[in-house]
């Protein structure tokens, strides 16, 4: 993961395990994010997917690999909190549907597990800082506007 500390953008480049990335292939799917585009579950300011940013996901993903640059607020910030939100280190079956959990060989459920443990303190890590760095950003924003509109004292 490379961030500044008090940049709200992010950057992460780290290897994912086969069922994880079948598992975003098809739950984060073009088709799938213009659904929740369409249903309103982005942020409000969305009003298209950002190709770019998918783009560099998705073929991430076709390599064995969680690609994600951007910030908080835009797709690259939605993207990370649901896959933050999906990797549970504690209970790495929670994002897979029952049959899914099931087909898993026992090598491959000790492979999510293990990649759950590495992914989650990264994601939770990425999160927290980018929201941080964001609420800073826009906090010193208000902050700023608030002191420009005041009067000068006479």
């Amino acid at each position: 993961m490379n961030s500044h500390p008090h940049s709200a953008e992010f950057y992460l480049n780290v290897p994912i395990f086969e069922a994880y990335k079948l598992l975003f292939m098809n739950d984060f799917s073009l088709q799938e994010l213009e659904k929740a585009l369409a249903a309103g579950a982005m942020t409000p300011e969305s009003t298209a997917i950002d190709h770019d940013i998918y783009q560099a996901f998705h073929h991430g993903l076709k390599n064995d690999r969680l690609v994600l640059r951007g910030r908080w607020d835009d797709l690259a910030g939605w993207l990370l909190i649901h896959l933050e939100a999906y990797v549970d280190a504690e209970e790495p079956e929670t994002p897979f549907r029952e049959a899914e959990w099931a087909a898993l060989t026992p090598e491959q459920r000790q492979q999510v597990s293990e990649n759950a443990r590495q992914l989650a303190p990264l994601l939770q890590e990425t999160l927290h800082r980018a929201y941080g760095a964001w609420r800073l950003r826009t906090d010193d924003k208000g902050s700023k506007r608030e002191h420009s509109h005041a009067r000068p004292d006479s």
